[in-house]
């Protein structure tokens, strides 16, 4: 590579030539600038550097990041016309959507007068190293439990994944230990207020990404089905990352249930949620799982049983229409066992109605147990 002027081979030289080749250089180096905004930033040219009467393509500005951005960010150098920054991902250039310049990480940013659609903008070229592009919600081997009839749970992860946005950039987590107490609010606690009474309750993994620190936060969310990040307005200072990490339903006494967690199965004692006798025959009747099941549920499982001595014919589905059936059929037995004379497992049945399922037998006479045994979400 040359510059434009070679002086070896000349005679006589210019003051104008030597300018050239001297701008030449300047176009070649980064131009270091002070930092301020958070969303809209300004970089400013430090002193002794090439001027920058207008964007020039390739143009390289650095600084170091004055705050994290928490949503779509525009930087303007000195006086010149703010202009979006995005990152660049195996789709394209895309607008940035929060996190991905980080307060007191390098900010190196490249001007391009092809981005958005020809108004020009800058590529980010430059995110903390523990940023990925991984799908949020994404774990590894996340266990966790509680003893129920209390406020705390406790959950390890091999790793978690947590975004601000969906589709945005992602943060992972390694080797975490999270705890939660619904007895306070904040971090590690509820989001605001105290710990809702036979209702579902949501506890995502919130990250923080300028101390570096994981914690977790309870959400009431009623009867509606929980998003995969935090979807309320009290996250506490500095956390802006989080995930789902557990969803169930209260007790009336506003405690925890008795549970036990496998990445997004939870398993809790068998509790029945039917004893009666089938009042018509062949016949499937809505059985609601509300006590035991969060609106949020995909699937759920359990037990179904007679508790007679007779013959057993039981079905449960995921329908009234008999969608996703599974069935079980006894013959008449001698003995009981916890109460139950026959009894089957059925798994993974689909909640295509939120906390529903439908059952039904082929014994008007005979009193069946339906127990859940835990659901996945």
């Amino acid at each position: 590579m040359s510059l434009p002027t070679t002086f070896a081979a000349l005679t006589t030289a210019t003051g104008q030539q030597l300018d050239n080749n001297f701008s030449a250089l300047g176009a070649l180096t980064p131009i270091p600038c002070s930092v301020s905004g958070t969303n809209s930033i300004t970089m400013i040219t430090a002193l002794n550097t090439p001027s920058v009467p207008s964007y020039a393509n390739y143009a390289v500005f650095s600084g170091v990041a004055a705050a994290t951005n928490t949503g779509g960010t525009t930087v303007t150098v000195n006086s010149l016309s703010a202009l979006t920054v995005y990152k660049d991902t195996v789709a394209g250039p895309v607008a940035l959507s929060g996190g991905e310049i980080v307060a007191g990480n390098v900010l190196y940013l490249i001007y391009d007068s092809a981005l958005n659609t020809g108004a020009g903008g800058f590529h980010l070229n430059s995110q903390p190293t523990n940023f990925v592009y991984p799908v949020g919600g994404s774990s590894s081997r996340v266990a966790g439990s509680s003893a129920g009839s209390v406020l705390t749970a406790a959950w390890t992860a091999n790793e978690l994944v947590a975004e601000i946005t969906l589709g945005g950039l992602a943060v992972k987590g390694a080797g975490l230990s999270l705890v939660f107490n619904g007895g306070i609010a904040g971090a590690n606690g509820m989001d605001t207020g105290s710990m809702p009474a036979s209702s579902q309750l949501a506890i995502y993994a919130i990250y923080n990404p300028t101390t570096g620190n994981w914690a977790t936060l309870g959400y009431t969310a009623g009867s509606s089905v929980v998003s995969t990040l935090y979807p309320g307005t009290h996250l506490p200072s500095g956390y802006t990352y989080s995930t789902l990490l557990w969803v169930g339903v209260t007790t009336a006494s506003s405690q925890l249930p008795a549970f036990v967690q496998r990445a997004n199965r939870v398993y809790v004692g068998p509790t029945i949620v039917l004893s009666a006798a089938a009042s018509a025959l062949n016949t499937y009747a809505s059985l609601s799982l509300a006590a035991v099941v969060p609106y949020s549920a995909a699937a759920t499982w359990g037990t179904m049983a007679g508790t007679s001595l007779s013959a057993t014919q039981l079905a449960v589905a995921a329908s009234n229409t008999g969608q996703a059936a599974q069935y079980m059929v006894g013959a008449s037995a001698g003995v009981t066992l916890d109460g139950f004379a026959n009894a089957g497992q059925f798994t993974d049945l689909p909640l295509v109605t939120p906390q529903t399922i439908w059952w039904k037998s082929a014994n008007t006479l005979q009193n069946n147990d339906i127990a859940i045994g835990g659901y996945s979400f």
